[in-house]
Protein backbone atom coordinates (compact mmCIF):
# COMPACT_ATOMS: atom_id res chain seq x y z
CA UNK A 1 0.00 0.00 0.00
CA UNK A 2 2.79 2.44 0.83
CA UNK A 3 4.51 1.71 -2.47
CA UNK A 4 1.65 3.33 -4.39
CA UNK A 5 1.84 6.63 -2.49
CA UNK A 6 4.40 9.04 -3.97
CA UNK A 7 6.84 10.01 -1.24
CA UNK A 8 9.18 12.95 -1.58
CA UNK A 9 12.92 12.43 -1.55
CA UNK A 10 13.00 15.18 1.07
CA UNK A 11 11.27 13.04 3.72
CA UNK A 12 14.31 13.09 6.06
CA UNK A 13 14.12 16.88 6.12
CA UNK A 14 10.45 16.70 7.06
CA UNK A 15 11.26 14.22 9.83
CA UNK A 16 14.02 16.52 11.06
CA UNK A 17 11.57 19.43 11.20
CA UNK A 18 9.12 17.52 13.40
CA UNK A 19 11.81 15.85 15.55
CA UNK A 20 11.27 16.30 19.28
CA UNK A 21 14.62 16.38 21.07
CA UNK A 22 13.21 16.50 24.62
CA UNK A 23 15.61 19.24 25.70
CA UNK A 24 13.83 19.55 29.03
CA UNK A 25 14.99 16.04 29.91
CA UNK A 26 18.55 16.83 28.81
CA UNK A 27 18.59 19.80 31.17
CA UNK A 28 17.24 17.66 34.02
CA UNK A 29 20.00 15.09 33.41
CA UNK A 30 22.56 17.91 33.34
CA UNK A 31 21.28 19.34 36.62
CA UNK A 32 21.30 15.91 38.23
CA UNK A 33 24.82 15.34 36.94
CA UNK A 34 25.97 18.67 38.37
CA UNK A 35 24.50 17.76 41.74
CA UNK A 36 26.30 14.41 41.69
CA UNK A 37 29.46 15.68 39.96
CA UNK A 38 31.73 14.31 42.70
CA UNK A 39 30.76 10.74 41.78
CA UNK A 40 31.51 8.87 38.59
CA UNK A 41 27.76 8.62 37.93
CA UNK A 42 27.49 12.40 38.09
CA UNK A 43 30.37 12.82 35.63
CA UNK A 44 28.73 10.33 33.28
CA UNK A 45 25.42 12.19 33.52
CA UNK A 46 27.10 15.53 32.75
CA UNK A 47 28.87 13.98 29.75
CA UNK A 48 25.68 12.34 28.48
CA UNK A 49 23.67 15.56 28.81
CA UNK A 50 26.37 17.60 27.05
CA UNK A 51 26.38 15.08 24.18
CA UNK A 52 22.59 15.26 24.08
CA UNK A 53 22.60 19.07 23.97
CA UNK A 54 25.38 19.10 21.34
CA UNK A 55 23.42 16.72 19.14
CA UNK A 56 20.33 18.89 19.56
CA UNK A 57 22.35 21.95 18.53
CA UNK A 58 23.68 20.23 15.39
CA UNK A 59 20.22 18.96 14.43
CA UNK A 60 18.74 22.39 15.12
CA UNK A 61 21.15 23.94 12.62
CA UNK A 62 20.18 21.34 9.98
CA UNK A 63 16.45 21.85 10.61
CA UNK A 64 14.67 23.31 7.57
CA UNK A 65 12.87 26.64 7.83
CA UNK A 66 9.08 26.94 7.90
CA UNK A 67 9.07 28.15 4.29
CA UNK A 68 11.08 25.11 3.14
CA UNK A 69 8.75 22.74 4.98
CA UNK A 70 5.71 24.43 3.44
CA UNK A 71 7.25 23.97 -0.01
CA UNK A 72 8.07 20.29 0.64
CA UNK A 73 4.61 19.54 2.02
CA UNK A 74 2.92 21.36 -0.87
CA UNK A 75 4.89 19.27 -3.37
CA UNK A 76 3.92 16.03 -1.59
CA UNK A 77 0.27 17.06 -1.31
CA UNK A 78 0.17 18.12 -4.96
CA UNK A 79 1.34 14.65 -6.00
CA UNK A 80 -1.35 13.04 -3.84
CA UNK A 81 -4.06 15.31 -5.26
CA UNK A 82 -2.97 14.51 -8.81
CA UNK A 83 -3.10 10.79 -8.06
CA UNK A 84 -6.59 11.15 -6.56
CA UNK A 85 -7.78 13.10 -9.60
CA UNK A 86 -6.49 10.38 -11.93
CA UNK A 87 -8.37 7.74 -9.97
CA UNK A 88 -11.69 9.63 -10.19
CA UNK A 89 -14.09 8.95 -13.02
CA UNK A 90 -14.10 12.18 -15.05
CA UNK A 91 -17.58 11.51 -16.40
CA UNK A 92 -19.10 11.60 -12.90
CA UNK A 93 -17.37 14.86 -11.89
CA UNK A 94 -19.39 18.00 -12.36
CA UNK A 95 -16.38 20.20 -11.56
CA UNK A 96 -12.79 19.70 -10.54
CA UNK A 97 -12.50 18.90 -6.82
CA UNK A 98 -11.19 21.61 -4.54
CA UNK A 99 -8.24 20.51 -2.41
CA UNK A 100 -7.87 22.48 0.84
CA UNK A 101 -4.44 22.29 2.42
CA UNK A 102 -5.06 24.78 5.24
CA UNK A 103 -7.72 27.17 6.49
CA UNK A 104 -8.19 30.21 4.27
CA UNK A 105 -7.02 33.43 5.80
CA UNK A 106 -9.16 36.58 5.37
CA UNK A 107 -8.03 38.44 2.27
CA UNK A 108 -6.49 35.36 0.67
CA UNK A 109 -7.14 34.59 -2.98
CA UNK A 110 -10.39 32.65 -3.25
CA UNK A 111 -11.64 33.81 0.15
CA UNK A 112 -15.24 34.91 0.02
CA UNK A 113 -16.29 37.80 2.29
CA UNK A 114 -19.53 35.89 2.91
CA UNK A 115 -17.52 33.19 4.70
CA UNK A 116 -16.45 34.30 8.14
CA UNK A 117 -14.14 32.74 10.66
CA UNK A 118 -15.56 31.14 13.73
CA UNK A 119 -14.07 29.68 16.84
CA UNK A 120 -14.27 25.91 17.06
CA UNK A 121 -14.98 23.80 20.10
CA UNK A 122 -11.27 23.56 20.86
CA UNK A 123 -10.91 27.35 20.96
CA UNK A 124 -8.94 27.49 17.69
Amino acid sequence: MNASIPISTETPQLRLYFLDLRLRYALIVLLLGLILVETSLGKALVLASLLWLGTALVLGVKRPSDQEVDTLLAADLKALVEKALRSLDSQEMMAAPLALFAPLEPGAQGHSPAVRRRVGRDGG
